[in-house]
This record gives C-alpha cells, structure tokens and sequence, in this order.
C-alpha cells in the first residue's frame, strides 16, 4: 500500500490498519513496510467489536493472544459522516485457511474506493 499511498491522497482517503498485535509488533510492522498510516493495535479487541470483522479463535496461534481469537483481514470503507459505503471480510473456514487464502489486493481496495469518489 506505499506505493499507492498518493492513489490514496488523491482520493481523499485514509488507510487505517487495525491489528490484534500488540502496539511494539505493529510499530516494528509499520518501520519495516515504510508506511505513513497510523496504526491501531487492539489486542483486548475493543475496536473491533464495533466492526463488521470477523475474529478466530480457531487457529492455533490464537491462544498466544490476550483474547485467545485474532483478527481477520477485512476491509470497511466509510464516507466523512462515518456511514459505511463498503464491508469485507473473510469468515474463517478449512477451505480458506482459517481466514489466511483470498485477501483483497491493494488495487482491489483502491478500486472499490474509486466507487464512491
């Protein structure tokens, strides 16, 4: 997403990752990719159940984090009013890999963004 980080400005858009890690793993995240986003760490997912985004506790590494579930890759695209425009997620199942097979692209992202400009 660094790349299309001026895609984004032009857009008028912000990206705004929400992780389960823990604020130090998401800091060390966000130095390694280069990015500029804020990034939010909810490991006691207070956030997220305010979000349309599935969780798992299925997954073995789940049990190394506070809540013993973590969160699943989704997107939510809001306009400045805060009502949502657009949702995915993945629901965890064996046939994606417990949520890890079939994530939206960055471009599949910016595309749907490009909808409601």
């Amino acid at each position: 997403m660094k790349a299309r980080s001026g895609t984004l400005k032009e857009l008028n858009a912000r990206l705004l990752p929400v992780s389960t890690d823990a604020p130090k793993a998401s800091a060390r995240l966000q130095e390694k990719l280069g990015t500029d986003f804020i990034y939010l760490s909810d490991p006691q997912l207070e956030l997220i159940e305010h979000l349309p985004i599935e969780t798992s506790a299925h997954h073995p590494m789940a049990r190394t984090y506070p809540k013993k579930r973590f969160l699943q890759p989704g997107v939510v695209i809001w306009d400045k009013d805060g009502k949502t425009l657009f949702e995915w997620y993945i629901k965890p199942k064996m046939t994606n890999l417990f949520g890890a097979a079939r994530r939206m692209t960055p471009d599949e992202i910016l595309k749907k963004a490009r909808e409601f400009v």
